[in-house]
């Protein structure tokens, strides 16, 4: 296994061809602008998948291991763009199906309502 040292000179000598300095960098992926400069320990997973989503060239593997190369072929980015994008889309269902059910559990609200407004007046 790979030390965290060698983790975050990785993450220096991307930044540096990402054309960023490591204040740069951190903001990219989301973290505090001295986060790059901070790292002490193993890279978290959050950090992992905010490389993965603002940073779509960059190969993880080389990220973690040192392994292959530094940035993916453009196949690669593809595949990786439709894979977030069938998350997406796999969220967004999700949430179609809860607001539908507020929906109906609204409209059943509405309409008890309206039934006791009439009763109550007539």
């Amino acid at each position: 296994m790979k030390t965290d040292s060698e983790i975050k000179n990785r993450l220096y000598f991307l930044a540096e061809k990402l054309g960023m300095n490591p204040s740069q960098f951190s903001a990219k992926i989301g973290k505090d602008r001295t986060y790059l400069s901070n790292i002490r320990k193993e890279i978290q997973t959050d950090v992992l998948r905010n490389i993965y989503i603002n940073l779509p060239e960059v190969n993880l593997i080389w990220v973690i291991t040192g392994k292959g190369e530094m940035f993916l072929s453009q196949n690669e980015i593809a595949n990786n763009e439709n894979f977030l994008l069938k998350q997406k889309i796999a969220v967004l269902e999700q949430e179609i199906k809860y607001l539908n059910r507020e929906n109906g559990r609204l409209e059943g609200k509405i309409e008890m309502l309206t039934n006791s407004s009439e009763k109550s007046a007539g």
